[in-house]
């Protein structure tokens, strides 16, 4: 199983609704998002229909970054490549997207990198300040970086933030592999 944020697929979608140029390519999202994030996500078929999606239009951000999310399901070192080249285009087409640098941040600590993931949720924060869910993340990565001070108060600040949450069991994604 590969950990992932707790980011729910609504969220995800709410977050990035004015991305979709028509109510058919929304409705057609949404559905991926919703699949991505069941128990028992159907992988191969929603990197086949984003890649339909994307064909026609390579403006759709939210298309990206899900298409990210299921590279990153499928779990093979190549496709972490792939998904971090999908969420790095999301980027590109909308530097604020805070949902794509949390991904992207995941996928960098999952690969060793988390110098990497701390400057990706430095920059989310900077869009979404005080959301526990980077604060947590951030946590892992000053883990990750052997700084258990820093570690320790952005855990603390996530906790602060979001009383209820469980910092140290994230939610998980099936992961093929």
């Amino acid at each position: 199983m590969l950990a992932a944020c707790v980011l729910s697929a609504a969220t995800v979608v709410a977050q990035s609704q004015a991305a979709a140029p028509n109510p058919e390519v929304r409705e057609r999202l949404n559905r991926i998002s919703a699949d991505l994030f069941s128990p028992a996500p159907h992988l191969d078929d929603d990197v086949r229909a984003l890649k339909e999606i994307l064909a026609v239009d390579t403006s759709l951000a939210q298309a990206h970054m899900l298409l990210g999310i299921a590279y990153r399901g499928l779990g093979s070192p190549e496709m972490m490549s792939e998904a971090v080249a999908e969420l790095r285009q999301a980027l590109s087409l909308s530097p604020g997207y805070v949902p794509a640098r949390l991904y992207l941040a995941y996928i960098y600590l999952d690969i060793g990198r988390p110098q990497r993931a701390k400057e990706e949720i430095d920059a989310a924060l900077e869009h979404s300040p005080g959301n526990p869910q980077l604060l947590a993340l951030g946590g892992e990565a000053q883990r990750q970086l052997k700084n258990p001070q820093a570690a320790a108060e952005l855990t603390q600040q996530a906790l602060k933030a979001d009383p209820c949450r469980r910092v140290s069991e994230p939610r998980h994604v099936v992961r093929r592999g």
